[in-house]
């Protein structure tokens, strides 16, 4: 696993929505990203999960 991040996704500015958009785009790197809402409660934030194949 490369790595997890935690990202406000309710109430946030275009600007921040649009840089947040970028964990989703394809890129020439094979791997997979999960991008669950979180927490299960009320989902005001999206967590990134991100997996690279180990070497």
């Amino acid at each position: 696993m490369e790595g997890i991040h935690i990202l406000p996704g309710e109430g946030q500015p275009p600007k921040v929505r649009q840089r947040n958009l970028a964990w989703i785009l394809l890129t020439p790197e094979e791997g997979l990203t999960l991008v669950p809402c979180w927490p299960p409660e009320n989902n005001t934030h999206r967590l990134i999960v991100v997996a690279r194949p180990a070497p």
